[in-house]
């Protein structure tokens, strides 16, 4: 569905967006955007790329005491 390039998002990303919005005074509405935000954040790619993250971090991280 997103392709390759796929990334995680920032956190705190949908505060941004709505700042966006009501400085551009965009034709948007804050609930439609949470909703399409939510729909991407529950897909099965979206979720599968944070877990992709994680196994790459825990393989680099050590055991805390060793």
């Amino acid at each position: 569905m997103f392709g390759h390039g796929l990334k995680l998002m920032k956190i705190d990303l949908l505060e941004d967006l709505y700042e966006d919005i009501n400085t551009q005074e965009l034709p948007l509405s804050k609930k439609g955007l949470r909703r399409c935000i939510r729909a991407i954040a529950r897909s099965r790619d979206y979720l599968e790329q944070g877990v992709l993250g994680l196994n790459g971090m825990i393989s680099t991280v050590s055991p805390v005491g060793r």
